[in-house]
């Protein structure tokens, strides 16, 4: 039986990094707010939290970028 490598969510950063304080609390509250009523369960492709975590480290290591 060959292993299959499924694919994992993208971790939240620690990083605070160019986030607003604005954009942070909202950020936390549409995100648990998905977890209580948002879609079911679906592929990490289509998973609108999934999609939120990538959008915000894409934000943190631009500016991380910008920085160095």
């Amino acid at each position: 039986m060959i292993p299959r490598d499924r694919p994992r969510p993208t971790p939240i950063p620690k990083d605070k990094s160019g986030l607003s304080i604005g954009y942070r609390f909202f950020w936390r509250l549409h995100y648990t707010l998905l977890a209580w009523g948002g879609p079911g369960q679906r592929p990490l492709e289509r998973d609108p939290r999934e999609l939120m975590r990538r959008e915000r480290f894409a934000r943190v290591q631009s500016s991380q970028r910008a920085v160095s």
